[in-house]
């Protein structure tokens, strides 16, 4: 058993939960694949498959996998949008504005998506970076972790970090 396996990716479905670590590592391997038989950057594809889904590692996203969890009508916490919060670990404006790409529409569209859900409408919501930043400074350290043991380069992020990172994906 892995020290993160208890921050999951994905609920229980017929009796296996799937870590994020473990999802993380899956896509990664095959974003690389893809990319390299495309002939593009493998490196940078791993890189933002690693960065897709870290913001599940918020405790307001873990949450909905606690027996009995009721979401509070009209509460939204989207994962993509906390998973912006780490771009800065990223070399280059190059590979923030590919990994942005890759964390910020691999569920929903960028704006105006069908259901009004894309990334940039969220901005409009009133507080979205500090609803998404709850807790921050108890689950980044867990999400550096996990993207430190599946070799990405990390260093801390400090919640003004991640703010200015969220700013710059906007």
């Amino acid at each position: 058993m892995g020290k993160y396996d208890g921050i999951l990716a994905k609920g229980v479905k017929d009796g296996v939960a799937v870590s994020l670590h473990e999802h993380l590592e899956e896509v990664a391997t095959v974003a690389a694949a893809v990319a390299r038989n495309l002939g593009l950057d493998a490196g940078m594809a791993k890189k933002g498959a690693l960065l897709h889904d870290i913001g599940k590692t918020s405790p307001l996203f873990q949450q909905k996998f606690k027996s009995g969890y009721v979401m509070r009508p009209g509460f939204v916490f989207r994962h993509e949008i906390a998973s912006l919060f780490f771009i800065s670990l990223l070399d280059s404006d190059e590979e923030k504005k590919i990994a942005i790409e890759m964390i910020a529409a691999h569920h929903k569209s960028m704006y105006g998506d069908v259901r009004e859900l894309g990334l940039l409408d969220l901005d409009s919501m009133e507080n979205s970076f500090k609803i998404h930043s709850e807790r921050f400074d108890e689950w980044c350290p867990t999400a550096l972790g996990i993207l430190s043991e599946s070799g990405m380069e990390i260093h801390p992020i400090t919640l003004d970090e991640a703010k200015n990172n969220y700013d710059y994906a906007v």
